[in-house]
């Protein structure tokens, strides 16, 4: 455990003295501040209601010329189109004029004999035609020609056109579209650090391999030890980083919008229920620390800079994978089926699988508990499998690298 101190203390001290970590931390600390400021400015406008009315943001649009032939004791019938505000209605004298008309300006047409009949001219058709809006448009005043005869007011015909039934929804099981956006951050926040963070152990591990510091380090303390000191030590950094940059987000904000609006925003973040906080911290400390144990175990095999993607190309797709399928399954019951339920216990993949199901279906106790323990089982079996790992990596030396000679060292 001393040993343990001793490296975990050098490598976090080198690491965040890094001038590449330091100008990293930097320039996401200068984007927190500037999207501080954007979002405090963005609130600010909605205080002080100086958002722009759609009427600012819409350009201007004349209405659509609709030309229409009608007998004369159908037009102040068909009128009643220019009362949508969609069409401005021109008409033609005779029924011959209106088809050339309607080709010549690439425009819609009506021929008007009769209430129910009516003739619809077009210039030509697409897909990407839509005349169903002046189809509407004549049903609703033929319907209300029909309840007019019968002896219904405008009025009348307005309330009952305007009457709904007022259905309340109670959601007695998950909020759906609120664990949508649960899972999408979550998930966006554990594959960027793993990978981000991921690539700097690797480069770390490879660098000290090809340097024949490794030999040195590996005969002074246990692999355990080196691959555990050296792996919780930039994690940390990782998150150190993080609060960082949330403290010079959250700053700016304050600064910008004043101190009980930003209240007001803890206060919904406060809202995110305790259970699911609990669950995405416990699932990313141990995934996000595992998944690292295992970059540092697989780039210890590499012997020069050139092989750092070939031997944790594997780690890379599975994760990959892993993302791409939480992602693109939020919006189908895909993660609820009977393989997924089982892959969401198996270590790599629970820490993204096990919260989506739980922020998007729920899940039993026995369930939930079942998966904490896959995961920090799980969590400790990849670590002592990382060392084992990166023990075997440290004797490897050849001008190749294979996963035949890998998986070689594994057996042995």
């Amino acid at each position: 455990m001393k040993k343990f101190w001793i490296i975990f203390k050098y490598e976090f001290s080198r690491q965040v003295k890094n001038k590449v970590f330091i100008v990293i931390t930097s320039l996401f600390i200068v984007a927190a501040l500037v999207g501080g400021f954007i979002v405090s400015k963005g609130i600010n406008d909605v205080i002080d209601g100086d958002l722009p009315s759609i009427d600012d943001v819409l350009p201007e649009e004349d209405n659509e010329k609709l030309y229409i032939y009608a007998l004369p004791e159908y037009v102040e019938y068909i009128s009643q189109i220019e009362a949508s505000g969609m069409y401005e209605l021109v008409f033609v004298e005779t029924e011959e004029e209106l088809e050339p008309t309607v080709i010549e300006n690439e425009s819609l047409g009506l021929i008007v004999k009769d209430y129910e009949n009516i003739t619809k001219i077009v210039s030509g058709t697409s897909l990407m035609s839509n005349f169903g809006q002046i189809d509407s448009i004549l049903n609703a005043i033929y319907q209300n020609k029909l309840l007019t005869d019968v002896g219904l007011t405008p009025e009348q015909i307005l309330n009952y056109q305007t009457a709904h039934v007022k259905v309340e929804t109670v959601n007695v099981g998950i909020d759906g579209l609120v664990g949508y956006a649960y899972v999408y951050g979550y998930t966006m926040l554990l594959y960027m650090t793993v990978l981000i963070f991921g690539g700097i152990i690797s480069s770390s591990v490879i660098t000290e391999k090809t340097s024949k510091a490794m030999e040195l380090l590996i005969t002074s303390a246990k692999a355990s030890s080196l691959v555990a000191g050296k792996v919780f030590a930039i994690g940390f950094s990782c998150i150190l980083q993080m609060i960082v940059v949330i403290t010079a987000f959250m700053l700016s904000t304050t600064i910008f919008v004043g101190f009980d609006t930003v209240s007001n925003l803890l206060a919904m973040i406060g809202g995110i229920p305790v259970d699911l906080l609990l669950l995405a911290l416990v699932l990313f400390i141990f995934g996000f620390f595992s998944i690292l144990f295992l970059f540092a175990g697989f780039s210890s095999f590499a012997t020069k800079p050139e092989d750092a993607n070939t031997v944790i190309a594997p780690l890379m797709i599975i994760i990959i994978i892993v993302f791409m399928i939480n992602i693109s399954s939020m919006g189908s019951n895909l993660l609820d089926t009977t393989l997924f339920k089982g892959l969401s216990y198996v270590p790599i993949l629970s820490p993204f699988l096990l919260f989506s199901r739980y922020a998007l279906y729920g899940l039993s106790t026995i369930e939930l508990l079942f998966g904490l323990f896959a995961n920090i089982a799980g969590g400790a079996l990849l670590i002592l499998f990382a060392a084992k790992i990166y023990r075997a990596g440290t004797l490897h030396y050849g001008n190749s690298i294979s996963f035949k000679k890998i998986f070689k060292s594994f057996k042995n």
